[in-house]
């Protein structure tokens, strides 16, 4: 009987973000390898609550109700819940992974862990405090953040960072990392699964422009709103350099008021565009005409290859 392992993960794909593609890829290798995985994750993006399979993960999506903009899911028809999750908690597994430590979602993993006599991992994908762009929020989130963690303190999980500053940020709440499970990029697959489509021929982004990108969540703590300030300050027009910002997110909205609010003085000199990818080798294909990928977050977890 192959091992079985059992994920964790508050947000799952399609919903887009480090963690997510984190937790995909681990899942499929996992899967690839002859183990049984199972993702307990959140019905986010409402496709429908329950069991499903996805290329070989079993995925179990539970009700909730999505809170800031759905970045902080919460748990809703319990009694519904409870019924989904009683067939999990008879089954057994060989070990359960925890993503991130401060969502209700984390506590219940890591107490589904114990119940099952494992000690969970829970991995730490950052290395700040959560912001909402609103200082009466990001304080409160701060204290919110605290609690939750010393909740999940009580049940003795080993907790890793995905990089070393995710370990030292964990010292902020008295963790000590046991060590670091690092994200990583198969180059070759990579290059492998990218379609065909030529972006800067799409884009009319000429070959001596230099064309640089932020990919991933429109989020504050992405640096979104800082790179956005630059753009509009002008400096980046004289240089021949195109600007496109590629993903989806709460600041997706300012994003497009920035776009139309300057694109009647800069449509000749700089280029920015939303670019939803609705799958990985459409995305693939972007990344790879890239000349420079922007990482401005203000929570850097990974060593050596930006999350986004």
């Amino acid at each position: 009987m192959p091992k079985a392992y059992c994920i964790f993960s508050a947000h799952f794909s399609p919903h887009l973000g480090g963690v997510e593609g984190f937790t995909l890829n681990v899942a499929n290798q996992l899967v690839n390898r002859g183990f049984l995985v199972t993702v307990v994750t959140n019905d986010t993006e409402k496709l429908g609550i329950g069991y499903s399979f996805e290329n070989g993960v079993e995925v179990l999506r539970l009700p909730c109700i999505s809170i800031a903009n759905g970045r902080l899911p919460m748990p809703s028809c319990l009694n519904q819940r409870r019924k989904l999750l009683k067939g999990l908690y008879e089954r057994s597994f060989d070990g359960v992974l925890v993503n991130t430590r401060f969502y209700p979602h984390s506590i219940m993993g890591i107490r589904f862990a114990k119940n099952c006599g494992l000690r969970p991992v829970v991995l730490d994908h950052g290395s700040a405090y959560l912001t909402f762009g609103n200082r009466i929020l990001d304080s409160a989130e701060h204290v919110y953040e605290k609690i939750i963690t010393g909740l999940g303190k009580r049940f003795d999980p080993a907790y890793y960072g995905i990089s070393q500053k995710s370990c030292d940020w964990l010292k902020t709440f008295g963790i000590d990392a046991q060590g670091i499970i690092p994200n990583a990029v198969d180059a070759p697959s990579f290059r492998s699964l990218a379609s065909e489509r030529d972006f800067r021929s799409e884009l009319g982004i000429a070959s001596d422009w230099t064309l640089i990108s932020f990919v991933g969540r429109f989020v504050p703590e992405k640096g979104v709103l800082d790179l956005l300030e630059l753009v509009a300050s002008g400096d980046l027009s004289k240089r021949h350099v195109a600007i496109v910002f590629a993903g989806s997110g709460p600041l997706a909205d300012d994003i497009a008021v920035h776009q139309a609010s300057l694109v009647t003085c800069l449509v000749a000199l700089i280029k920015r565009m939303f670019l939803p990818f609705s799958s990985s080798p459409i995305c693939f294909a972007f990344l790879l005409v890239l000349r420079v990928l922007l990482h401005l977050c203000w929570r850097p977890a990974l060593a050596g290859v930006p999350r986004s």
